[in-house]
């Protein structure tokens, strides 16, 4: 192994492992392109002679050089390509949107799944009268436009929605207020504790289409859909809300909101989103999210008129009995009531690449804190996605992970290398903790107590020494809320 070489001089051939090139010098033209002639009339009877010799001379150089660097033998391994951005390719493969103009491109058959999933949100749209086709009035106010969101559900049903730009809209001319409650997660767990202490009945419903029945105080026009333009070069003046207009859920709360007051139900001061009716000992509850709704009552007739009112009102998919609400799966027994969210936690760990992880039994580690997780590089990364997804969990059925989740995100604004580590670690533990349960038990004599409990540690950042809260508020012996924050002052002593 090595270079063959050639002087220009004397001609002569060498072999060399150690060869250096000199790009920028280059051979004299001066040197004679044909041979010496007498030099070779000289060696002509020598010519075989010296061609063996040679010949020999290269054979024994070439094999010293093979045996002192012997040729290494290639791996038979198989080589995957690196995978550098999991939790990018993650996200950005989970749901591929499609837009209208790529329909077109599909097999037969897709187009004209997609094709009927149009025609049944048009149809919708005619019933609920939500536009009329008029002449732009102003020339110099401009339509906002609108577009499709194809999406394939889990069941294998095809969704075709079409929703308004509503980042075209101008405050003040197109819109006012946007603003739109939904219930909140103690005030769902206070009402399942009611459920489970009171054995009342419980059902679920979704409301289709729930924008499209808020009536609209402005005047919006809207230009006309995709694959539906009739060539008219008419707007649509819209009658109803849309699906992305700024002003759609809330206008959607307030047709709610004055049906309930129709059928005589009383909202809760406490919470805009519950909705009860009590007559002659019967009692009923409504809980509002977005356009789920969970309802309960003592005397299952009384129920079933409420849904039949309900469905008759506004288009609802049928009820049925509470088993899974908001992600949350709920399952009852004559003795407890059991919630988790098992299915959302695969989802999390296949989102951020990490279904195969290792499992482990703490969230974090012993005597941790925020400062431990500082000094390190930043990470550039998924950080408060991940922190964002940890907090709805910790919030509604996994308090066991709150305070570790607490710790992480206050490094949200420059995340560290080792606070990501710390969240993989929460992730970790989850996965081997994922068919963990919030237990409720039934009481035999319930008295509907409230528990509070409090406690507090002091000064155990090491960086702007303040101390970490928690409290934990207790309903027939239930946890409905629990808390853990960074208090917002420094005790000087440990009792303050």
């Amino acid at each position: 192994m090595g270079y063959r070489v050639m002087d220009p001089v004397t001609r002569r051939v060498a072999v060399s492992r150690n060869v250096r090139f000199v790009e920028k010098k280059i051979i004299s033209d001066k040197l004679s392109a044909t041979p010496n002639i007498e030099k070779q009339e000289d060696t002509s009877d020598l010519g075989e002679e010296n061609e063996t010799e040679t010949d020999i001379k290269l054979e024994e150089t070439e094999r010293a050089i093979d045996d002192k660097y012997p040729e290494f033998r290639r791996s038979q391994r198989e080589r995957k390509p690196p995978v550098r951005y999991p939790f990018n390719e993650a996200l950005s493969t989970t749901n591929e949107e499609l837009t209208f103009d790529e329909i077109k491109f599909l097999p037969n058959e897709e187009q004209s799944n997609w094709k009927s999933a149009m025609d049944e949100e048009m149809l919708s749209m005619q019933k609920n009268k939500v536009w009329d086709l008029v002449e732009l009035p102003e020339k110099e106010k401009q339509p906002i436009t609108c577009k499709w969101i194809f999406k394939r559900k889990r069941d294998g049903k095809y969704k075709a929605r079409l929703v308004a730009r509503g980042f075209m809209q101008k405050e003040g001319v197109d819109y006012t207020d946007t603003f739109s409650p939904v219930i909140s997660m103690p005030s769902l767990r206070l009402v399942l504790v009611l459920i489970l202490q009171e054995n009342l009945q419980s059902y679920v419903m979704d409301v289709k289409t729930a924008f499209l029945n808020g009536d609209l105080d402005e005047v919006v026009y809207m230009s006309q859909p995709q694959g539906y333009d009739d060539g008219t070069r008419k707007v649509c003046k819209l009658n109803k809300s849309l699906y992305g207009l700024k002003q759609a859920p809330r206008q959607w709360f307030h047709k709610f909101q004055q049906f309930m007051n129709k059928v005589k139900f009383k909202q809760s001061t406490s919470d805009p989103c519950i909705f009860i009716r009590k007559e002659k000992g019967r009692k009923i509850i409504i809980c509002l999210y977005v356009d789920d709704l969970l309802i309960a009552g003592s005397d299952p007739d009384e129920v079933k008129t409420v849904i039949n009112l309900l469905q008759n009102e506004f288009e609802m998919s049928k009820s049925a009995p509470a088993t899974e609400f908001l992600g949350i799966r709920l399952v009852f027994t004559p003795t407890e009531l059991k919630l988790d969210q098992e299915e959302y936690i695969d989802k999390m760990l296949k989102r951020f690449n990490m279904s195969d992880c290792k499992p482990c039994s703490t969230p974090l580690e012993p005597k941790c804190t925020s400062a431990d997780f500082a000094n390190s590089e930043l990470f550039e990364g998924p950080f408060r996605e991940l922190i964002g997804s940890l907090l709805y969990l910790a919030v509604t059925t996994r308090p066991d992970v709150l305070f570790s989740v607490n710790c992480l995100s206050q490094l949200q604004e420059k995340p560290t290398v080792a606070a990501w580590t710390g969240l993989k670690r929460i992730l970790r533990y989850l996965k081997g903790t994922k068919n963990f349960k919030l237990v409720y038990k039934k009481l035999h004599n319930p008295n509907f107590n409230i528990d509070l409990y409090v406690d507090a540690d002091w000064a155990s950042d090491t960086i702007d020494r303040k101390s970490v809260s928690g409290y934990v508020l207790m309903f027939c012996n239930c946890p409905i809320l629990w808390c853990c924050k960074k208090q917002n002052c420094i005790s000087p002593q440990k009792l303050k």
